[in-house]
């Protein structure tokens, strides 16, 4: 989740004809189609028949697809649509985390469970950058 953040400007910069300021910009550009991407994952989760467990599951497999090509784009327009479709796709891991604890530990839980995840995913914010580049 925190890899992208951390070396898409400098990959991007890496690039010839993309300059550190548009490099930069594409963080925001996540940034902005990520909030989007929280308000219709959420919606879409309200609906009865929406199971937010696959919602976030198949957000996470498409998410890191984006990971994967993020290396192979050479243009800046491609990485603006990549970036975009990043940003949407990993929307619904953070929108949804309280509504995939409670399917799965019960609203009694939620806040042990919280914490738990909490804790986990700072550990990883810490370790995974480093290892990933």
């Amino acid at each position: 989740f925190y890899v992208p953040f951390v070396y898409l400007p400098s990959m991007a910069s890496s690039n010839e004809g993309i300059s550190i300021e548009q490099s930069a910009f594409l963080l925001s550009v996540i940034g902005i189609s990520n909030t989007l991407g929280r308000i219709v994952s959420g919606w879409m989760s309200d609906f009865y028949w929406v199971d937010s467990l696959f919602v976030v599951n198949c957000s996470l497999i498409l998410s890191a697809i984006c990971v994967f090509i993020f290396p192979f784009i050479t243009s800046y327009s491609g990485f603006i649509t990549l970036v975009v479709l990043f940003g949407l796709f990993i929307a619904a891991y953070i929108a949804l985390t309280s509504i995939v604890l409670v399917d799965i530990c019960g609203i009694e839980n939620l806040t042990s469970a919280f914490g738990l995840l909490t804790v986990f995913r700072g550990a990883a914010s810490i370790v995974g950058p480093p290892l990933a580049g």
